[in-house]
């Protein structure tokens, strides 16, 4: 081309154009998608272009929301689902056992230890001495016992009228009883007196196991009422069996109201005899 043409290189154009009409800078690329002429073959190019970059709009937009929520669980609320970044889910606990311990867990105390076996009940030897100690219902007998118990040292110690506490002191006064020993007192004392009568029984029976024997009571009867003062000596007779013996004169006499003399106190005949030979027969069992 000759000096002075009027045509330009179309390279030597774009050089020359710059950002600030300078000339040698080049513009700084564009952002925009180049038009794409339609029904041409890049059409599904740029539609492809068009949904990644909705894509990634939408991806910087949920990224900036959970940095706002401080890196919180992809489902906030709280609800079934939700993920704590660094942390596994926590299994759900194992279902509690609803069965009630029972009230009282602590060991049953040890059964108390059995009471001891009751004595043997002393037997009279053949010629064994036997004491008696009673009132007039004694000396009524005195004769009838001796027989009855032939072989045997009988000391009968009686008086007409003698209450409790004075029987009670002779008792008292012979130091070395025998194994045997016979008491019929009560009668001619206040039906009420169930303590003394009782302490008396007490005393006498705790003699009997100091000394290895046993010793016979027997129960009241007559006009005046010993319901109270019986009912103890039996009882007594039942929670010392082997060491008190009892000849039961009210059950005999309510049985045979013959037993019983004309003023239903002291014995008949056949009450003496009767009462003579139970307290043989005791002394012996």
């Amino acid at each position: 081309m000759g000096v002075g043409s009027s045509t330009s290189c179309p390279m030597m154009a774009s050089t020359q154009v710059g950002a600030g009409g300078g000339a040698g800078t080049t513009p700084p690329p564009t952002t925009s998608t180049p038009p794409v002429t339609a029904g041409g073959p890049t059409d599904a190019f740029s539609a492809v272009i068009t949904a990644l970059q909705g894509i990634v709009q939408q991806l910087g937009q949920l990224v900036a929301v959970l940095q706002a929520k401080g890196g919180a669980g992809l489902v906030g609320g709280g609800g079934v689902g939700q993920t704590t970044p660094g942390k596994l889910p926590t299994p759900d606990a194992p279902p509690k056992d609803e069965t009630k311990p029972p009230a009282d867990t602590k060991p049953a105390p040890p059964a108390p230890p059995a009471p001891p076996a009751p004595p043997a009940p002393y037997k009279l030897g053949p010629t064994d001495p036997v004491l008696m100690i009673g009132d007039s219902l004694t000396v009524g007998i005195d004769a009838g016992l001796k027989k009855d118990l032939a072989g045997h040292d009988v000391n009968v110690n009686a008086r007409s009228g003698r209450p409790l506490a004075e029987g009670m002191a002779e008792y008292d006064k012979i130091a070395n009883k025998p194994k045997v020993v016979e008491m019929a007192l009560g009668t001619n004392d206040d039906p009420s007196h169930v303590p003394q009568l009782q302490a008396a029984v007490q005393k006498t029976i705790d003699d009997a196991k100091a000394r290895g024997g046993k010793v016979i009571w027997a129960t009241l009867a007559g006009p005046r009422g010993y319901d109270a003062m019986n009912a103890m000596l039996r009882d007594m007779a039942a929670k010392n069996p082997g060491v008190m013996g009892l000849v039961d004169w009210r059950a005999q006499v309510d049985a045979h109201p013959d037993m019983l003399a004309g003023d239903h106190i002291h014995g008949s005949p056949a009450g003496y005899a009767w009462r003579a030979q139970a307290f043989a027969d005791a002394a012996k069992a």
